[in-house]
């Protein structure tokens, strides 16, 4: 199951006891101990820190891990439910957004200021990455079994939260149910780094007005300026 990694344990020579102590506490934050702590490592290897090794290859494997876990869990725990409805529960529970709240908890930014004399800006993109990253090294170091585990774990209280409201298609409805034009999004400005953007979206109706808003990613700012503009003009609170 291991990926072919070439693994080397520098960080681990270089900050010593320290570093080895703070993967251990984070180890057991995390509620699952590691076979081999070196997996733990490369899952923290976010890229802004500028190391050695980068998470990115674990990162793309545990977003498939999670989304596959997530799926399932949704079938056997909705099975009056249609595709559509599951298809939201899964973009919310998959969401960089939960998973950077999940990692929050877990006090992610002491493990990564473990590796890295560098400061970092802990941002929700960047927690998100990490989270998907720990989730396949958990999978590389248990097996399925191990990140079903985890991810029940600490998913759990979210799971039956009610169907999360959808801006960008609360505001069409809005819209369409008073004949007034359809909203047209428009990135404004695109700054940062290319591992951690942030988009800067302005939607605008067409007689009615404009709002804008910030996000990591073009979507996530589309569905803030939609919620700027359902309160801005339509006092909808989203």
């Amino acid at each position: 199951m291991a990926l072919a990694r070439g693994h080397s344990l520098f960080a681990l020579a270089q900050n010593g006891r320290l570093m080895v102590n703070e993967l251990q506490s984070f180890s057991d934050r995390l509620g699952y101990a590691f076979s081999d702590i070196g997996l733990l490592q490369d899952a923290l290897m976010h890229p802004s820190l500028e190391l050695e090794r980068r998470n990115e290859r674990l990162e793309f494997l545990g977003d498939r891990v999670l989304g596959l876990v997530l799926a399932q869990w949704l079938l056997q725990a909705f099975p009056e439910e249609a595709e559509g409805p599951l298809a939201r529960r899964l973009a919310y529970l998959g969401s960089g957004d939960l998973c950077a709240k999940i990692m929050d908890r877990l006090d992610l930014l002491s493990a990564l200021n473990s590796l890295s004399s560098k400061s970092l800006a802990l941002t929700p993109r960047i927690a998100g990455n990490c989270c998907e990253a720990l989730i396949a090294a958990i999978y590389l170091d248990g097996g399925m079994d191990a990140a079903n585990r985890f991810i029940k774990m600490h998913w759990q209280e979210f799971l039956a939260e009610a169907e999360p409201i959808d801006a960008k298609t609360l505001l069409q409805e809005y819209l369409a149910k008073r004949k007034a034009a359809s909203p047209v999004y428009q990135i404004i400005d695109r700054a940062g780094p290319t591992h951690a953007p942030t988009f800067d979206v302005e939607v605008s109706v067409d007689g009615i007005g404009r709002a804008s808003a910030q996000g990591p990613s073009r979507r996530q700012a589309e569905q803030e300026a939609a919620k700027k503009w359902l309160s801005d003009f339509a006092e909808v609170r989203v």
